[in-house]
């Protein structure tokens, strides 16, 4: 049987729980469960109970993780050991099927996150600036909502040059709740890069694309050409 308690101090939980135990099981040989979430939780848990009980004997401990994974594998008969489902076991699966299928439209906003497709272009120029002007650079895919560009590199020594690319959205999607676009939201968010940077003295140039769809290929290729020069 299931006991769910709730309580706001833990010496509600455990005196509920002193009730529970006190009721031995018809087997004495049956442990009971209770999950918790750290070994910490556990020793005290242990200490609080025997000072009520007199003993605490025969109660295993298994974190919550634990306990659901034991559920899951007694309802579908997968072993936990040979699972394919966990997370600790999915996770090379999953790289390989990301690799075969990236160029697939169901993944077009992880390929963008990875810097595929268009952004892998400046790889090359990169690549360039740092073999031929031993420029070291950094490349990151906006929009960044928590640690922007900005805030990132606004500290430090004043050695970096900053190039920020933008473009118009081919469709503008309205944020729910709100009066804008999300459109509108990664704007003010580059824009705020920017000032950020500005305002501590860093050099920055700020490119605006209109054409979202503009194949900048040419452009790039002559800007590498330039500087194998």
């Amino acid at each position: 049987m299931l006991h769910v308690h709730r309580s706001e101090r833990a010496d509600g939980l455990v005196e509920a729980l002193r009730i529970l135990l006190a009721d031995a099981p018809p087997d004495p040989f049956t442990p009971e469960v209770v999950a918790v979430p750290t070994r910490g939780m556990e020793r005290w848990l242990t200490q609080r109970l025997s000072d009520r009980l007199g003993i605490c004997a025969n109660v295993v401990f298994p974190s919550p993780r634990r306990l659901t994974s034991d559920a899951v594998a007694a309802a579908s008969g997968v072993d936990p050991r040979t699972d394919p489902w966990l997370p600790e076991r999915l996770v090379w699966p999953l790289l390989e099927v990301v690799d075969e299928r990236l160029g697939e439209p169901w993944l077009r906003d992880l390929r963008a996150y990875l810097h595929a497709g268009r952004a892998r272009r400046f790889d090359t120029l990169r690549a360039v600036l740092r073999r031929r002007l031993g420029l070291a650079t950094t490349l990151g895919v906006g929009p960044r909502y928590l640690h922007s560009t900005g805030q990132f590199h606004k500290g430090g020594p004043n050695t970096g040059i900053f190039v920020l690319l933008t473009a118009t959205d081919a469709s503008a999607t309205p944020v729910p709740g709100t009066d804008y676009t999300f459109s509108a939201l990664k704007q003010a968010q580059a824009l705020g890069d920017f000032d950020a940077l500005v305002a501590n003295g860093r050099e920055v140039v700020h490119y605006h694309l209109e054409d979202p769809t503009a194949d900048f290929s040419a452009t790039l290729e002559k800007l590498i050409a330039q500087i194998e020069k």
